[in-house]
């Protein structure tokens, strides 16, 4: 698949969806954690009618970029998951929904 046909499904799913949550990997550095909320912040701005979350908690020393507000989100099957700076499914921080769209 060409890139160009990859960013427009990514779009499309993403127009199409109204609850975004994005998660990040285990023990992460500020990299993760700038990837993460750097995303959000973007959905947030492009799409400000729908729910865009930073799942998993920010651990204490990295506070200072950012918190989560993920305990206000019970993730769903009908929910749009976006996974970054995560080589693989082990290694996300946080359950993600049963069913949800990858």
């Amino acid at each position: 698949m060409k890139t160009s046909a990859i960013i427009t499904a990514i779009t499309k799913s993403i127009v199409k969806m109204d609850r975004i949550l994005v998660y990040r990997h285990t023990n992460p550095d500020p990299d993760a954690i700038g990837a993460q909320f750097g995303l959000v912040a973007l959905l947030k701005a492009a799409y400000p009618e729908k729910l865009v979350v930073a799942m998993a908690p920010v651990p204490g020393h990295l506070a200072w970029i950012d918190t989560t507000d993920e305990q206000l989100v019970t993730p769903q099957a009908t929910d749009l998951v976006i996974a970054v700076d995560c080589a693989n499914h082990e290694r996300l921080a946080g359950e993600l929904p049963t069913g949800a769209f990858v």
